[in-house]
């Protein structure tokens, strides 16, 4: 009993020292799958991308706005053009993925609290596999309304 009340105290300790939860202080999304990252994270109002499948290893960029070119430098993610194949997002808000820069081209809607595991199995809709993986080039938040095709799990 006495080391449950030790192990409280410290982990209250923490969360007064460094000002968030002892959970999220002691974790970081490198050692988090995509459904634990969307859990852990809920409501952190970051949408993470990864290049790799099932969020491995890490987020490789994160945003909090939108970003109509990941390849030009800009914004937080600069040099990530057609690099994501899985995503979190734990924002209060839809995001559009588009295949083009400036919001063009094709596109996806992923809701909030949702993520892609893999994005290589997602299709065009026209019987084109593979189509999503590394082919995301912009994004946008945007109101449910505007999306025509959803992707994604539900934490």
């Amino acid at each position: 009993m006495k080391s449950k009340r030790l192990i409280a105290a410290v982990a209250g300790v923490l969360a007064l020292t460094t000002g968030v939860g002892a959970a999220q202080a002691e974790v970081s999304t490198n050692e988090l799958d995509c459904r634990e990252t969307a859990h852990t994270y809920k409501d952190s109002n970051k949408l993470y991308l990864y290049g790799r499948s099932y969020c491995k290893g890490g987020n490789d960029e994160w945003d909090d706005d939108n970003d109509s070119d990941y390849g030009d430098g800009k914004g937080k993610i600069t040099a990530f053009d057609n690099k994501t194949d899985s995503i979190v997002n734990t924002t209060k808000k839809n995001v559009a993925f588009f295949n083009k820069p400036n919001y063009e081209g094709d596109s996806f809607c992923l809701r909030p609290g949702n993520y892609l595991r893999r994005l290589y199995v997602y299709g065009d809709g026209e019987g084109t596999n593979n189509w999503w993986s590394n082919s995301i080039s912009s994004h946008k938040f945007v109101d449910a309304g505007d999306c025509d095709r959803w992707f994604g799990w539900l934490v």
